[in-house]
């Protein structure tokens, strides 16, 4: 069967290739979405351009505006106690040019010449050197020139400048004012021919001292070190936090519409601190001080004056001084053969060492006093006992000699005290136990830090004996032989301060304060905001135990081995100390004597150490006697403590006497240079705190001794709280 297929109907060429209505209208569409394109386009492109002009503009005038200028904080005062400014802080003004400006082609001419000139006159510097300087940092914005300017000469000086720079309206009001005025001279003005530019006073604040050499340890100074300004030693170093400030900001800046703007953010100057010195004890002190080591010397002298009742440094000072301002001129202290035996570091380590704070000693017989109140404290003896002292002790094969090698005879602990016996120390200490003795040392801060507000204070941990001492530091034990120099203050090491703040704990009636030398700190309107009152640390023993030792410390000066300090029409108390430092063979001794006054109420205590006196026999604690004796005479008045009963010991021993090694009468020198505390061991090693590395577990067993002490007190409970009062 046949199919057939039908042809399909073509349409015409036009209506196969007509474009659809849709199609046409998208078509449209594009090019006008194109065609606005093009123009968002073009007017994006003429908006960046104009942001572009803005913005290079706003660059250019930033340029102009300059940058961001600092303004300076004013660094706090130090004052004594009294009020008396120890340190100054003055507005200082640095010239600086920028070479940069004077040598640009557009501004040589008109400024060069001219700015060169009058800073040449001004300052008085050669012409020639100031050009070269230029020339050399052609680059440099700022340069300095000259002497730091005060602000009179700020002043003299912008008047200078405006006479330049506006000659004729200058000289016109001047004339005006003055008739007879005259003026530049016509060869003046030809030399400041030009204008005066490209200049700048910067502001600044300079630290001095007007004192100088006034109470260096205590006070410190203020220097920069790569653009750090910091406090170094003392006061300046301790409380740099609280005597810093914050510099304010000076800038200016366009705002949204193109104008400039001007802001400052001003700048919060530092607190001032009111120290504990007093500047009339502290020059009193430093004078005897000097007129000591002329007429005797010794390689180190330290003198702490305070305030026994409330921790307060009064004064502080040792033989090696230096000025506050200008603490690195080495020369002004050392020989050149001197400076050739050390390198720069040591000899200015050397020189800003605080010996009364940095320097371990060994306190040598007026450590006696904590001996004998940790045994009346833990009840080991009364008062009343007796000892017989031949002269020497034998302890576990170790022979301990007394400073008077054909002994005492029979002494009670007042007379022990009295005399300075070693052999009834050691006996006091062997009641007394190694374990209480230990606690004893704690309790006075012995191993443990002062808490001294100055920098500097050692880590005396390691300079005591210890029941368990670190892993192989069994030479830190404290056995039967350490037990019984240690009684005597040989063998451990403290420094000045831990001392004189434990002593004033047995004299004050047991209250342990922190020694501290600053009283307060004020803000930058001379508003007190801190407040350091006396902080009471811990008590140490009881008012029993702090009488009976007042009274035995007043008969060392009027009994004993301290007559050397009396003061007459005054009672004075205290002890005497005379330490063999090592090698023991050297025969070199460390003299001191801690006292106070009045005897029955104390108020004023000075401990004095004398290291290494320049003389053949040092074994006498005379020297250091002495020495306080001087200082106190002196300063005892100016305190308002007035004289009481006069004391009848006989006439105080003058210095030049001293030089030539006389010792106190009642102090008993033995041929071989042993002193009051000189240990010599005989078929046994050599013992002593040997300064080695390692932490004993100290520092909470002064709280538990505390509280053990507290307990054992037999007459705590009768001490009144207005008898607290009163004595803080």
């Amino acid at each position: 069967m046949k199919t057939s297929r039908k042809n399909p109907i073509r349409k015409p060429s036009s209506e196969r290739y007509a474009v659809g209505r849709g199609l046409k209208a998208r078509l449209i569409g594009f090019l006008i979405f194109s065609a606005a394109s093009f123009v968002l386009l073009g007017f994006y492109v003429h908006r960046v351009q104009q942001e572009n002009e803005k913005a290079a503009s706003q660059y250019v005038l930033g340029r102009k505006l300059g940058k961001a200028k600092e303004i300076p904080y004013r660094r706090g005062d130090i004052l004594d106690r009294n009020g008396t400014y120890l340190t100054t802080t003055e507005k200082r003004y640095q010239m600086t040019v920028s070479p940069r400006d004077l040598l640009s082609p557009a501004d040589r001419d008109k400024y060069y010449d001219c700015t060169v000139n009058a800073l040449t006159d001004f300052f008085g510097l050669p012409e020639n050197e100031l050009r070269k300087q230029i020339e050399e940092n052609s680059t440099s914005q700022s340069l300095k020139v000259g002497a730091p300017l005060s602000p009179e000469d700020r002043l003299r000086y912008l008047d200078f400048k405006e006479h330049i720079n506006r000659l004729g309206d200058y000289e016109a009001k001047k004339k005006k004012e003055d008739p007879s005025y005259e003026g530049f001279t016509e060869e003046q003005k030809t030399r400041y021919k030009g204008l005066v530019g490209a200049d700048a006073l910067n502001d600044y604040y300079e630290r001095s001292y007007p004192y100088g050499e006034l109470a260096c340890n205590v006070l410190g100074f203020y220097r920069s070190y790569d653009d750090r300004r910091v406090g170094v030693t003392g006061i300046e170093q301790y409380y740099n936090s609280q005597l810093s400030g914050t510099d304010g900001l000076r800038y200016r800046y366009m705002d949204a519409s193109g104008d400039t703007e001007s802001v400052t953010r001003e700048p919060q100057d530092g607190n001032s601190v009111v120290s504990t010195i007093d500047i009339k004890v502290q020059q009193s002190v430093e004078r005897h001080i000097k007129e000591y080591m002329e007429t005797t010397g010794a390689e180190n002298i330290g003198v702490i004056v305070m305030n026994p009742n409330n921790g307060e440094i009064l004064a502080l000072a040792t033989n090696h001084p230096f000025d506050l301002n200008d603490p690195g001129n080495l020369q002004k202290y050392y020989s050149v053969n001197a400076l050739k035996q050390m390198t720069s570091e040591e000899a200015t380590q050397k020189l800003w060492n605080n010996f009364c704070v940095s320097s371990i000693i060994e306190p040598g017989s007026t450590a006696k006093i904590f001996t004998i109140a940790g045994a009346l404290e833990n009840g080991v003896i009364n008062g009343n006992e007796t000892y017989n002292c031949t002269g020497e002790v034998d302890v576990q094969g170790t022979l301990i000699h007394c400073n008077k090698r054909t002994g005492h005879g029979v002494v009670d602990v007042t007379g022990a005290l009295e005399q300075s016996c070693n052999v009834a120390l050691v006996r006091i200490a062997q009641k007394l136990g190694r374990e209480n003795f230990q606690k004893t040392q704690n309790l006075y801060g012995f191993g443990v830090s002062s808490g001294i507000d100055l920098p500097g204070e050692p880590d005396t941990s390691s300079q005591i004996h210890v029941l368990n001492p670190p892993e192989g530091m069994d030479r830190r034990r404290l056995g039967p032989v350490e037990l019984a120099t240690d009684s005597f203050g040989q063998g451990f090491g403290c420094n000045m301060i831990q001392l004189a703040a434990a002593f004033s704990s047995v004299i004050n009636g047991g209250s342990y304060y922190r020694p501290h030398v600053v009283k307060q700190v004020l803000n930058s309107q001379g508003t007190v905001i801190k407040d350091y009152g006396a902080e009471l640390v811990r008590e140490t023993c009881s008012q029993e135990t702090s009488l009976f030792l007042r009274k035995a410390l007043r008969g060392v000066v009027t009994n004993g081995t301290g007559d050397a300090a009396e003061v007459v029409g005054y009672e004075i108390a205290g002890k005497t100390g005379t330490s063999e430092k090592w090698p023991r063979n050297k025969k070199n001794y460390l003299l001191s004597f801690c006292g106070y006054a009045p005897a029955n109420n104390p108020q004023v205590l000075c401990y004095v150490v004398v290291d290494q006196p320049h003389v053949k026999d040092q074994a006498h604690s005379t020297f250091a006697s002495v020495l306080f004796q001087n200082i106190m005479a002196d300063i005892l008045p100016s305190l308002n403590v007035f004289p009481g009963e006069a004391p009848s010991a006989e006439a105080t021993p003058l210095l030049e006497g001293i030089h030539e090694g006389i010792a106190s009468g009642r102090e008993e020198a033995v041929a071989g240079g042993s002193g009051e505390t000189a240990a010599s061991s005989e078929g046994a090693a050599e013992t002593s705190a040997a300064a080695e590395s390692g932490t004993a577990e100290i520092s909470t067993a002064a709280e538990s001794a505390a509280a053990e002490s507290s307990a054992k007190r037999k007459s705590a409970e009768s001490r009144t709280e207005s008898a607290s009062t009163a004595r803080r």
